[in-house]
């Protein structure tokens, strides 16, 4: 090919285009084969000082992730345009002279042109490292946004003007939209199975809003969770899910003032204000400790888990000032989450680390530590003399509905202090699980002394005493 004066020979790069208009400037969007990036999208000389570059230096760390990303999802990466000033005399061909004719077409670009890019040096560099793993890559496209270079200072305003606004998905959106990593998969199977949880979770705020009225935010339970299933990364998906799901759920039958949320007899906001269990750093802590329940007690953790019912979890509680409490305000710091899990540790009686014991020990309350192992010791007590009945809660497949045996559904031995308690449990737990009377197989209640039956709690929450009775109906 030659020049317009047809005396140098001149060769170029076509590339089909489109023409647009912004700010009173044309600019062209094309489509660029990445093995051709290193080739047009020469590395700025970073020796160069900040005032005579167009972009910030490159980040050495940032191209490995990115480039793993593409390598590690071929089916499924997605890639923003790349932005270029070029600063040589190019030509437009539109492939038509009306209306959108006029737009597209080919844009001719000697190859002698140097492309200096404003935005996407981190994607550029991590194509030509990837390309380097898999030269596949080379046959697919990155768009291309190409405008003409009028100058450094025009080029550094345009990096500064396309970075600017640049905002980072809230962390809890970012999860509820990642469809690709597995604890996110198993924190979203959680919330949309456990009722308590589906009502009264953020899915898209990292934080609460004052007047919110939700009790927590997907990324407080996203955390959690990892930390619940810390031990567990390496079984199946489905395994994990199961497991988390039934953790959770057994511990929101432990704070019974979640449901009162979600039954509207307590508003969040006030549920917030007098009480810690809502907040990160129990969450937090309840996630830790269910890692070390579940690895020190894999056959009884959820009967274990049931001390949670009695701990005083209102702000007033005098446990908590220079635990997880300064003057009256909770703490958020590594610290206060790590004394809170040696709080809970405690509580269920689990041994503590050496750094757990020295949490403990720094936390302010050495003072009056036998006062509170002695409160611990008189609430249990009381419980054992007030607690009169243990629920059983149990279900099974449906054979009228070829359902198997085993419906993912968990057992659970629930103390009481009342018949009437009983009831209301048991209602609970068939409509979290949806069961029906076919699948009821819960429902003894037996003395918390003697273990023996005293009463039956039918599907509909009929209390039967005389088991003779409902036996005989049954």
């Amino acid at each position: 090919m030659t020049n317009h004066q047809g005396l140098i020979p001149s060769f170029e790069y076509v590339l089909p285009a489109i023409r647009g208009i912004q700010a009173g400037r044309e600019y062209y969007v094309s489509m660029c084969p990445v093995r051709f990036i290193p080739k047009l999208f020469a590395r700025e000389d970073e020796e160069n000082p900040p005032d005579q570059r167009v972009a910030r230096s490159l980040n050495s760390k940032r191209v490995p992730d990115i480039a793993n990303y593409i390598l590690n999802n071929p089916d499924n990466y997605t890639v923003s345009a790349i932005t270029a000033a070029i600063d040589a005399d190019i030509n437009f061909e539109p492939i038509g002279t009306e209306k959108e004719g006029r737009k597209m077409g080919r844009l001719r670009v000697p190859m002698d042109a140097r492309f200096q890019i404003t935005d996407g040096q981190h994607r550029c560099a991590a194509f030509e490292w990837a390309l380097k793993q898999n030269p596949a890559l080379g046959y697919e496209t990155v768009a291309v946004i190409l405008v003409l270079d009028i100058g450094l200072r025009y080029s550094q305003q345009m990096f500064l003007d396309l970075n600017r606004y640049g905002v980072h998905p809230d962390a809890s959106l970012a999860i509820l939209y990642d469809h690709r990593h597995p604890p996110a998969t198993v924190v979203k199977a959680v919330i949309r199975n456990i009722n308590v949880f589906r009502s009264l979770t953020d899915q898209e705020h990292q934080t609460l809003p004052v007047r919110s009225g939700k009790l927590f935010t997907l990324h407080t339970l996203y955390n959690a969770t990892s930390m619940l299933l810390a031990d567990w990364q390496t079984a199946e998906l489905e395994q994990q899910i199961d497991l988390a799901i039934r953790y959770w759920q057994a511990v929101s039958y432990c704070i019974p003032d979640w449901e009162a949320v979600r039954q509207r007899t307590v508003s969040a906001r006030e549920m917030r204000q007098d009480y810690v269990h809502s907040h990160e750093i129990a969450l937090l802590g309840l996630g830790a400790v269910g890692s070390v329940l579940l690895s020190v007690y894999p056959h009884s953790w959820e009967e274990r888990l049931q001390e949670l019912r009695w701990i005083g979890w209102s702000r007033s509680n005098p446990d908590w000032e220079g635990l997880i409490m300064v003057k009256g305000q909770i703490s958020r710091s590594r610290t206060s989450i790590g004394r809170m899990v040696a709080y809970l540790k405690e509580y269920l009686g689990l041994p503590l680390t050496s750094q757990e014991e020295e949490l403990e020990n720094s936390s302010g309350l050495v003072g009056r530590e036998n006062s509170r192992q002695q409160d611990q010791q008189k609430q249990r007590f009381i419980r054992r003399n007030t607690d009169q009945f243990i629920v059983i809660l149990s279900a099974c497949g449906n054979p009228d509905f070829r359902q198997t045996e085993d419906i993912g559904v968990p057992t659970l031995k629930l103390p009481v202090h009342s018949l009437e308690e009983a009831s209301q449990i048991c209602q609970g737990y068939i409509l979290e699980y949806e069961l029906g009377g076919g699948n009821w197989t819960g429902g003894q209640v037996l003395d918390a002394r003697t273990n023996e039956q005293v009463a039956y709690i039918a599907c509909s929450g009929k209390i039967w005493t005389e088991l003779e009775d409902w036996m005989r109906l049954k």
